[in-house]
């Protein structure tokens, strides 16, 4: 009766140590797997946040570096400069110079002349001048076979007033009643080949103060281009 309860007694001991033995064993067991994954998990957070950020490089853009190219200086040129010791005369509408009574011509084309001396008058009729009305008869042919235009822009005067070069064109109003009260032609008309009495007045509103007067005859000018330009000393010839 002795040995039975002292094996059983032996068998519980016995029983408990494998018990305690088991459990020591699943406890260190699940320790070490908890204690590994626990690692895992704390070892992949450490390496993500360990590991270094993604960054682009953009490498830098070399700046351009001025080449320097070696020119050659160019060759110096010597230029000759030649001056003329005269000056041609400038080539255009030749100019011919006439006295009062002179007949004269103009290139092929027209026979000009101023018969008598100038006229001076304060009045025709109801024109006034401001100075003085000059009056002046023109008498031209025409030397070719087809007309001549003559404008009321190709006549003028020119004189000298206090050493100053005036220059007026006919007064229109004036000449017109001239040709009322004279006959004869208008300023403006047409030149017809072969016509011997072609002739008009001309009235210009001048300075009494002037001096040198000169009709200047350009036939053709207001049409575009001159066929010359007659210039009349208005001056008597002692």
């Amino acid at each position: 009766m002795d040995i039975f309860p002292a094996c059983v007694s032996n068998m519980k001991k016995s029983y408990i140590w494998t018990f305690i033995i088991l459990v020591v064993g699943v406890i260190l067991f699940t320790g070490c797997q908890s204690v590994s994954y626990q690692e895992i998990i704390e070892t992949g957070v450490a390496g993500t946040q360990m590991a270094p950020a993604t960054r682009t490089f953009t490498p830098p853009i070399p700046v351009p570096t001025e080449t320097l190219v070696a020119v050659e200086p160019s060759p110096q040129i010597t230029a000759t400069l030649f001056f003329p010791t005269e000056t041609p005369a400038p080539t255009g509408t030749p100019i011919i110079y006439a006295r009062i009574g002179e007949q004269t011509t103009c290139g092929n084309s027209l026979i000009a002349k101023v018969p008598s001396a100038p006229e001076f008058a304060k009045d025709l009729f109801e024109h006034h001048a401001f100075g003085t009305f000059l009056i002046i008869k023109l008498e031209l042919v025409n030397i070719t076979n087809q007309p001549i235009q003559i404008w009321d822009g190709d006549y003028s005067i020119e004189s000298t007033v206090n050493g100053i070069s005036k220059r007026v064109n006919p007064h229109r109003a004036a000449t017109t009643y001239l040709f009322i009260q004279r006959g004869g032609n208008l300023m403006q008309d047409e030149v017809e080949p072969g016509v011997m009495n072609w002739q008009t007045n001309l009235a210009f509103d001048v300075d009494p103060m002037g001096e040198n007067w000169v009709l200047v005859f350009k036939p053709g000018l207001e049409g575009g281009e001159a066929l010359c330009e007659l210039r009349f000393d208005l001056i008597p010839s002692s």
